[in-house]
């Protein structure tokens, strides 16, 4: 007869119909292994509302375990109304978390999103996103639940999970590890214990008998072997891959990235802290949202003979409503550009840099990206300027405003930027004047554009203003000034991927004030609403910052976490100069006196890092100190989510490794005696600890005795346990082990609650 009939002839024999013949525990750890996959979803925040993911979840577990116990139906007759009534729990959750529980609402965006998928057009609605996932763990948890109790495969159910798992684990940080290694010891005691269960039935359905605590040794060296995986898989080398494989797979055209790209047409988020596919995303537009995660996948690779590690430069910002940034048009000039055709640079004191840039995964959008200011690229381009001259007399368009592409660029393309980098001393910029002292050498309309406040911070006593001009306090100049509010910056602020939105009648800025926490285009607004408050002309950047040098492949690496936003000030003469207000991040490289100043032409390109005077993948501030570039989030982070996902592996190793050294030392304790000799020394070894410690000549059965006597409830399995023990030293004939039966089991527990009761009143 087949397994699987066996088992449900089983079940039908048992008091409650939906009763499992696996036992409780299997279904509870079906359950914990799909809620780690699920719950793994939901601390990478695609989308606002994924809290409901677990009540779908729950609701798909129980459709799947009850349609997998029942037998009066057949099952494809049974499957059809339950996953309906799944699909409409899922849409029903989604509609109260995004729509107000309008269940119209949502299906009107949902008619709209199949039109757009059908017309090959892209979606960036939240709530579909949000419905996708709620019917994905919904479909999980039924799967997983009939996987497992009908079709009696939990390979296939682990399988699954895996899947959904990793695929996720793919766009998380460090610090999510956690839920690989749960996941792996949840699955692992799962199969261990279904296969267990399996074993026994049909040990029981062949009149085979085994003894009574097998099912705790069991789970117990199941335990032990999954402790040593873990350990193994932890200490194994992580960069052990074929190369061509895994440009293979990751290529252009391979199927996985062929998935992706369809999976980011179709469900482009805008809301929540990720993004829903692989690729940066830049805009037209800057939204202000309260979380953000990007893909920690690579971008670009490149050699430059840039010496400063320059950020990637895209495209800029100069006008913001309070929640959103946007670009002017008004008087913007559009240059077209054939291949190495050179612009005028806006500075006269620069450096030249030349870099090679290989795409890896083009960004999604046109622009096109190089380090400092670009001025010549090897492909077609279109340069957009904001047509303001900078000067009296002036000719040129003004000043750069974004790059792009033309046509766009595309996965494996490479090409050449020349650009220009500030090479401005802190002297220079020291003697600058700022526009209340000397405003003839600001252009009016540079001033009306990048000025520009939202209409709650025009207000002289606005929050922002005020806190502006208390930072600044004591700076002699406007350089002075804007590094003392830098410095307020850093001290006062905490860099976070997951924040409190924005609420819609708060400008950004002073929220905040409020929070005290963000990330880098929060602190880009922030720094740029407090120069203007004082004056001076500002804007927001977007771009790259400038990747992490790989000895292997001799080149710097741009990941899609390094997508980041900063500042930039217009000083006179010295043009556009960076600054970085993002919390954790080491200023910018600045010449000091006699230093800087120069307009050399590019050095030729190297591929060798000893070229940089700074470290790859850092950068020094103005004290010569320096510290890792983060790299978390739009715009990177510090170091701290790693540092804490670290010291966590290394005390749960600590306490695994603790946990198999006892488990080893128990087993291994007494294993030459005879089972009832093993378990009486083994019940005078818990009892010391216990605080019943056996006196100098005393017999075993009065060792006995006084353990029964501190524990009544247990006293007929002690003595029972003592009387075997003595019988077998000193009888004629030894008894039968079998007589233990489950005693020493309910001693041992008993035992074990005494231990835990009594360890903290000797500390106390």
């Amino acid at each position: 007869m087949a397994t699987t009939t066996t088992a449900a002839e089983e079940e039908k024999k048992l008091p409650f119909p939906l009763s499992p013949a696996e036992g409780w525990t299997t279904v509870i750890f079906a359950a914990v292994l799909v809620l780690i996959t699920v719950g793994c979803i939901q601390s990478l925040q695609w989308t606002s509302g994924s809290d409901i993911l677990t009540a779908t979840t729950l609701v798909g577990m129980a459709l799947g375990f009850i349609l997998a116990k029942q037998h009066w139906v057949p099952q494809w007759l049974a499957d059809i109304p339950a996953l309906a009534l799944g699909v409409l729990f899922a849409f029903y959750q989604t509609a109260r978390a995004d729509e107000d529980g309008h269940l119209r609402v949502l299906w009107q965006h949902l008619s709209a999103w199949i039109a757009s998928a059908r017309a090959g057009q892209a979606s960036s609605d939240d709530a579909i996103f949000l419905l996708f996932l709620a019917v994905l763990t919904m479909l999980l948890g039924y799967v997983s639940m009939w996987l497992i109790f009908r079709s009696r495969s939990p390979w296939l159910a682990a399988a699954a999970n895996a899947v959904v798992l990793l695929i996720n684990l793919n766009y998380a940080t460090d610090d999510k590890v956690i839920y690989a290694v749960l996941f792996m010891m949840m699955a692992l005691l799962l199969i261990v214990r279904f296969n267990l269960v399996e074993r026994m039935r049909i040990w029981k359905r062949k009149g085979l008998r085994y003894p009574s605590e097998l099912s705790w040794d069991f789970m117990q060296a199941g335990v032990i072997f999954t402790i040593l995986v873990i350990i193994v898989a932890a200490i194994l080398p992580s960069r052990l891959v074929n190369v061509q494989l895994q440009n293979l797979w990751n290529g252009p055209n391979s199927p996985w990235t062929n998935v992706q790209n369809t999976f980011s047409r179709l469900f482009h988020v805008d809301g929540g802290n990720g993004n829903g596919h692989s690729r940066v995303a830049f805009g037209g537009s800057l939204t202000i949202q309260g979380n953000v995660n990007l893909p920690d996948t690579p971008v670009f690779s490149y050699t430059t003979t840039d010496t400063s590690h320059s950020y990637l430069e895209a495209l800029t910002f100069d006008h913001f409503d309070g929640h959103t940034w946007t670009e002017t048009t008004d008087g913007r000039v559009t240059t077209q550009l054939a291949p190495n055709t050179p612009i005028t640079p806006e500075t006269t004191v620069y450096k030249a840099v030349r870099s090679i840039i290989h795409v890896i995964t083009a960004p999604d959008g046109s622009y096109i990206y190089g380090p400092g200011e670009p001025v010549m690229f090897s492909v077609p381009v279109t340069v957009h300027s904001d047509g303001i001259p900078l000067s009296q007399g002036d000719q040129g368009g003004g000043s750069f405003t974004d790059w792009m592409g033309n046509p766009p660029l595309k996965d494996g393309q490479d090409y050449t930027v020349q650009s220009v980098v500030s090479n401005a001393t802190v002297d220079a910029l020291e003697q600058v004047p700022d526009p209340t002292q000397k405003p003839a050498i600001y252009p009016a309309a540079l001033l009306a554009r990048y000025t520009q406040l939202p209409g709650d911070l025009q207000d002289p006593t606005n929050t922002v203003r005020l806190t502006a001009l208390k930072w600044a306090q004591g700076g002699k100049t406007m350089y002075d000034r804007l590094n003392l509010i830098i410095g307020e910056f850093e001290h006062r602020f905490k860099y976070n991927t997951s924040n409190p939105p924005v609420p819609s009648d708060t400008d950004a800025a002073v929220w905040l004030l409020k929070v005290n926490q963000g990330y880098c285009t929060w602190f880009a607004t922030g720094f740029v609403m407090m120069a203007r408050e004082l004056g001076y002309p500002a804007r927001v950047v977007e771009g790259f910052i400038g990747g992490d040098y790989d000895n292997r492949t001799a080149t710097y690496v741009v990941k899609g976490t390094a997508a980041h936003a900063w500042a930039q000030v217009y000083f006179p003469g010295l043009g556009w100069i960076n600054f970085e207000p993002s919390a954790s991040f080491s200023s910018f490289i600045r010449p000091t006196k006699g230093n800087g100043g120069t307009n050399a032409p590019p050095d030729p390109i190297i591929n060798r890092p000893g070229h940089s005077t700074v470290a790859p993948g850092h950068r020094s501030n103005n004290s010569g100190n320096s510290e890792s570039t983060p790299g978390v989030g739009l715009g990177g982070g510090n170091g701290a989510p790693n540092a804490v996902a670290i010291s966590l592996s290394m005390l749960i190793a600590f306490l695994l490794l603790l946990a198999l050294a006892v488990v080893m030392w128990w087993r291994l304790l007494f294993r030459k005696l005879s089972p009832i000799g093993r378990t009486f020394a083994r019940m005078a070894v818990l009892g010391r600890m216990a605080g019943v410690t056996p006196r100098p000549a005393q017999t075993a059965a009065e060792y006995g005795a006084s353990l029964a006597a501190q524990m009544p409830e247990q006293r007929a399995e002690i003595e029972t346990i003592t009387e075997l023990y003595v019988r077998e030293r000193w009888a004629p004939e030894a008894p039968d082990p079998a007589a233990l039966g489950d005693r020493w089991r309910a001693v041992r527990d008993r035992l074990f609650q005494r231990i835990v009761r009594r360890v903290p009143r000797r500390f106390w």
